[in-house]
């Protein structure tokens, strides 16, 4: 045995300090109590595709996934929890989870949705009527239009078509929009562009011979020369019509008729007739009348609210024109009827106010007319003003009148 002192170099004592000291360090850690840094963070979870999802009624469902990754772990597993009946409507939830290793748990959802498919197009709502009617060279303002679905909400719409303002005619605008699940609507909106047409109003249900949706065109029976064509004011048209002609309404009401082309002779009067369901003329346009014999006779009902005058230069005849039409006062002044030979009975059973009475006494004294015509202004009574114009009539071209007298 080895007895005696052990003595130690200086180099080896320092090396055995730093290592003892190195252990202790390890073993008692620091001096303010701290250890190791812990992991307390979950998995950040990354859905791959939408949420929330939806599918029709039946439809497959695929799983689109997810990812997750963890600040210390880096990739995490994913696992998800739930389930996807496509054969019921309703709202599911599937769960996605990740645990690190320090057994942190991330999580996230996605909603499914089962819907019933969408099979119902939008509708579109037209600003405005579906049955537009603008003058010849008018400016044609479109109104526009609106779409509501019932899964998607408000849609764009788009319209197609377009409007000469400087050609007659009719023409149609489409309107269409799309949903989402490609259904798609295609109303249409049809715009007459007319010429200077004579332009009536009728109704339907008033007393005629024609049923109380229909309105009859009465034409004379022994008259040639038609060829017309008739805006019923409701989106149908007839053309090339040569003769009578009735229409028959959806439903039963008050529209507007308009005429064009070559139509010489209207008979809305007469006992057999459709006289009662005439309300107005609001137009005379550039028809160039051949006769107005009866023309508007028994209408009851007729307002003359026309601005314009008719063209009578080819007209000879205006007997019985406005026979028991009682409702009718308007100032005809304006009336050319130079070329006029007969007027007996025009206003039999009508009374025209003496202010639109003087204007036509008026007015027709200072044209150049026919001599010897009998006229008939029924119960119309002229002003002390006017009896001037009357003996102009009566004396400087031999008519014979017959009328209420002066007004006294």
């Amino acid at each position: 045995m080895f007895e005696g002192k052990f003595i130690l170099s200086k180099a080896v004592r320092t090396a055995l300090i730093l290592l003892i000291s190195t252990f202790t360090l390890i073993a008692c850690g620091d001096d303010d109590g701290g250890g190791a840094t812990s992991d307390t963070t979950s998995s950040v979870i990354t859905l791959n595709g939408s949420d929330p999802v939806s599918l029709f009624l039946n439809d497959l469902y695929t799983e689109a996934g997810a990812s997750a990754i963890d600040n210390v772990d880096g990739s995490v597993s994913v696992m998800i929890m739930g389930t996807v009946d496509t054969s019921s409507v309703g709202s599911y939830t599937l769960t996605y989870s990740a645990i690190d290793a320090a057994g942190n748990t991330g999580t996230a959802t996605r909603t499914v949705n089962v819907i019933v498919a969408d099979t119902t197009a939008p509708v579109i709502t037209l600003n405005g009527s579906s049955l537009v009617s603008i003058f010849l060279n008018a400016p044609y303002i479109e109104a526009g239009a609106s779409a509501i679905d019932k899964v998607d909400g408000s849609v764009s719409v788009t319209i197609t078509g377009a409007v000469n303002t400087s050609t007659v005619g009719s023409y149609a605008l489409t309107y269409s929009a799309t949903d989402a699940a490609d259904n798609t609507a295609t109303p249409t909106r049809t715009v007459n562009v007319i010429g200077n047409d004579f332009i009536t109003t009728w109704k339907t249900d008033n007393p005629g011979v024609s049923n109380n949706d229909q309105i009859w065109i009465k034409t004379a029976w022994r008259g040639g020369g038609y060829n017309y064509r008739v805006d019923w004011g409701d989106g149908q048209i007839d053309l090339n019509v040569r003769g009578d002609i009735t229409h028959t309404y959806a439903t039963a009401g008050t529209y507007t008729i308009l005429i064009g082309g070559d139509f010489p002779q209207i008979l809305s009067g007469s006992t057999h007739s459709d006289a009662a369901k005439l309300l107005s003329i609001e137009q005379w346009g550039d028809i160039k009348w051949k006769s107005m014999n009866m023309a508007f006779s028994a209408c009851q009902s007729l307002e003359g609210n026309a601005s314009d005058a008719p063209d009578l230069s080819q007209v000879s005849d205006m007997s019985y024109m406005f026979q028991d039409a009682s409702t009718f006062n308007q100032d005809l002044s304006n009336w050319n009827v130079s070329a006029v030979t007969i007027m007996g009975s025009m206003f039999v059973g009508v009374t025209l106010s003496v202010a639109n009475y003087d204007a036509l006494l008026a007015g027709w004294s200072a044209q150049s007319l026919q001599h010897n015509v009998v006229f008939h202004g029924g119960n119309s009574v002229y002003s002390h003003a006017s009896q001037a114009n009357r003996d102009t009539l009566t004396e400087g071209f031999g008519w014979r009148v017959f009328d209420g007298g002066v007004d006294l």
